[in-house]
């Protein structure tokens, strides 16, 4: 079986409400946020952008203190029409202006607006 591989990378640049927060920026996420996060968007990703004609495998988040920006990277998987063949991508998104982790992270969930961002995005990628 052939797997037909588009590489390339899209950023979506989504911005995120700016907090009024002095903390700095490098402590606001640790490991365990991030792989919160991860967690969090694939549990949210099998009941909605996962279902169907698209599988997202979610790699990695990180922060960026210097740009106080947040990248999710991804693998976008076009399940076709044809039985046992993929095409895929590898894909981003970058959450831009983020000051604080309750911009991301509340209360174990993802922030509403963190989420609708990051729907807005994939569903840009799956577009393209």
């Amino acid at each position: 079986m052939k797997i037909f591989a588009l590489s390339f990378l899209l950023a979506c640049s989504i911005k995120v409400a700016k907090a009024e927060s002095n903390t700095p920026f490098a402590s606001i996420l640790t490991t365990e946020d991030r792989s919160q996060v991860l967690q969090l968007i694939g549990e949210a990703c099998s009941t909605s952008w996962c279902e169907g004609r698209y599988d997202f495998k979610f790699k990695s988040f990180s922060c960026d203190e210097n740009t106080a920006s947040c990248r999710l990277r991804f693998k976008i998987m076009d399940r076709g029409f044809i039985p046992g063949k993929f095409s895929e991508k590898y894909a981003s998104c970058v959450f831009k202006e983020i000051k604080t982790a309750e911009q991301i992270l509340v209360e174990d969930k993802l922030n509403e607006h963190f989420f609708k961002d990051l729907d807005a995005c994939l569903t840009l990628v799956v577009e393209e």
